[in-house]
């Protein structure tokens, strides 16, 4: 054994390599559960941001059609009549007004609620003034903006 360990030493003893292949393996697996963790909440919080401005573009429709209820009394039969003219987001296919009952439907274009919809519903208060409810059957409530989540 001392003959062995003689030898070694004369030779400049172990590497370092097996030390080395060890910290990087050690590093790749951290890296990979910290995306494992990471990529899901990122893409959750983006849906998020993409509902949330979906709900903005919405209101804004919401008042274009209540200032046009308040005008001529009728709900209107398209977003044009209204007056709506605000432009698409991209994460927004369709907005339309039902011109029965004058609930705003959002339709989603993207991935994970992509042809899902968010909606508007009116309602008129004690003082003959709209009132919006935002609410979805189809969206999940971990995506909907809190004033749209389902209460429990």
């Amino acid at each position: 054994m001392q003959r062995q360990l003689g030898e070694l030493s004369g030779k400049g003893g172990t590497s370092n390599v097996a030390l080395i292949i060890v910290l990087v393996l050690a590093f790749i697996a951290i890296i990979g559960i910290l995306a494992a963790i990471a990529i899901p909440a990122y893409q959750d919080y983006t849906t998020r941001a993409r509902l949330a401005e979906a709900a903005y573009v919405g209101n804004s429709a919401a008042e274009s059609i209540a200032q046009y209820y308040y005008q001529h009394q009728s709900v209107p039969s398209s977003l044009d009549v209204a007056g709506f003219t605000a432009s698409l987001p991209s994460s927004v296919k369709n907005i339309a007004v039902d011109s029965q009952n004058g609930i705003v439907s959002i339709t989603m274009a993207t991935a994970p609620i992509k042809g899902q919809e968010l909606l508007l519903v009116p309602s008129l208060d004690t003082n003959n003034q709209i009132t919006w409810k935002c609410m979805s059957q189809e969206i999940p409530d971990k995506y909907l903006p809190r004033q749209c989540r389902q209460q429990q």
